[in-house]
């Protein structure tokens, strides 16, 4: 690698992690989530969403109890509470609700951001996890009486939320190693728990590697989902190793991201070590039809290698 290249790789490293900081640091000072469709100048929030999931917020009437979907009426108010707003998440096949999600606008804690905490779920949906959500929502019939555990859900686990809702799976476990996304994520469950039929849907705090934790679920879990979960260089190697004690002799993890630099590569690298690795570009035609059409239409705004979710699919090897 020549000096010239050297010096654009370094560039693109430092750009992306400020803007990353600049999006948590906006999150701290504004006290408000980066909620769908809000993009911030200069960042991968430019582009927000696929479209294939909408979020409608839900209101009320000025001075009346009854809840109903937004509507352009200004006599209306979102309904919120002092942690953040309430959506319904609907199909865009036939515009029916799914679930309700709580999305945080609460100040994030300063004393967080100096740990070092991973706040990145608790600023805003991104687009890996709306894709992984829909294509829960698509594939149904895959989770059929199986026990399922989200990593990483961040503040709704929404993949998760989904397959606990639109399929018959036999469990669901929902995770998160942030207390806040496990606060909130616990309140929106019990939100849900009339849409969840026969499946049985519990919400834990997982810290990847934590042996105790690991052990009481080792060999327990038939599917793993997890979105937008390997960028960090300190946390692949722990997070490959609980997805490896988790899964059943034939489990199978779902992961989806974009390339995001080097990270995807890096990832899979280490991951060659403990499983059976199948990458997939086009898991889902309508959503390649819309990676397409947003290379033509959104040039300057949609770039396929922060935007693009590859699905990756890890295979325990025994």
């Amino acid at each position: 690698m020549n000096t010239a290249e050297c010096k654009a790789k370094a560039i693109s490293k430092l750009s992306a992690a400020k803007l990353r900081w600049n999006l948590l640091s906006q999150a701290l000072k504004e006290g408000s989530s980066v909620v769908q469709n809000k993009s911030v100048s200069g960042s991968t929030r430019q582009f927000t969403c696929f479209g294939v999931l909408k979020l409608t917020a839900k209101t009320e009437l000025v001075n009346n109890d009854e809840l109903q979907l937004i509507t352009n009426s200004n006599k209306e108010e979102k309904i919120k509470d002092e942690k953040g707003v309430w959506y319904d998440v609907l199909n865009v096949d036939n515009r029916c609700a799914i679930v309700e999600i709580r999305l945080l606008t609460e100040c994030i804690p300063i004393k967080e951001l100096i740990l070092g905490m991973d706040n990145t779920g608790n600023i805003c949906l991104w687009p890996s996890e709306e894709v992984l959500a829909f294509y829960c929502l698509r594939n149904g019939k895959l989770f059929e009486k199986k026990v399922i555990c989200e990593l990483g859900g961040g503040m709704t686990c929404l993949s998760g939320l989904i397959v606990a809702a639109a399929t018959d799976a036999q469990k669901v476990l929902l995770t998160d190693g942030n207390e806040r996304c496990i606060n909130n994520f616990k309140d929106i469950v019990e939100k849900n728990v009339s849409k969840f039929g026969k499946t049985v849907v519990n919400c834990m705090q997982l810290v990847w590697g934590n042996n105790e934790q690991m052990n009481y679920l080792q060999n327990s879990i038939d599917i793993i989902l997890c979105s937008d979960c390997i960028y960090f260089d300190n946390s692949r190697e722990s997070l490959l190793t609980t997805i490896h004690t988790l899964l059943t002799e034939n489990g199978f993890a779902i992961i989806m991201a974009p390339l995001r630099g080097n990270t995807y590569h890096e990832f899979l690298k280490l991951a060659k070590n403990q499983f059976r690795v199948e990458e997939q570009m086009t898991y889902d035609t309508h959503v390649w039809n819309l990676h397409e059409k947003y290379l033509k239409t959104l040039e300057n705004v949609y770039i396929p290698d922060l935007h693009y979710p590859r699905m990756i699919i890890l295979h325990r090897i025994v």
